[in-house]
Order: C-alpha cells, then structure tokens, then sequence
C-alpha cells in the first residue's frame, strides 16, 4: 500500500529531526519530491528505509535514491546491489 501525503509528510519530519540543519528550511519541495519518488512505498518500509540509512552513519540529509536503495534491501534481503554485482 502506497504512503498517504500525512505518512511522507511524517518521514520528512522524521529526517528533519536527524538532521538538523534542515530544520530551518523550507521543506514543501523535500516533500513534493519524496511523494513523487517514495509514496509508493509502504509507510513501514519508508520508515525502515530512513531509519537504516540513519543509523548506517549517513552524515547527510538523504536523497530518495539512498532510500530507494534501503528500502529494496529491505524489502529483497540477499539481492546483490548494483555495486556488488558489478564488482
């Protein structure tokens, strides 16, 4: 099930808050661009998805292909990413 704009809008708080020199931005295009490219993702898998890419030690605020990248190694555990298979 796809995220609802309430459910991104909470994942983009949630980067906010672990990044916080975005917290004095103006966050609608963030918001516009992650409905775009993650709302078809499933809020637990989104939150997942963040919360790897967090705890992984990113020291910057993510793009949604880190999170696409997160979110298919969540969701296909054991599938080489493109980097490994070409490697």
């Amino acid at each position: 099930m796809s995220m609802t704009p309430e459910e991104v809008e909470f994942l983009v708080g949630m980067a906010v808050a672990c990044f916080p020199n975005y917290q004095q931005k103006n966050m609608a295009p963030t918001f516009e661009a992650w409905s775009m490219m993650l709302g078809h993702l499933p809020a637990d898998v989104a939150k997942a998805a963040l919360a790897k890419y967090v705890t992984g030690g990113a020291k910057f605020f993510p793009a949604p292909g880190e999170l696409l990248e997160q979110a298919d190694q969540i969701l296909n555990p054991g599938r080489l990413s493109a980097a490994e298979a070409w490697a």
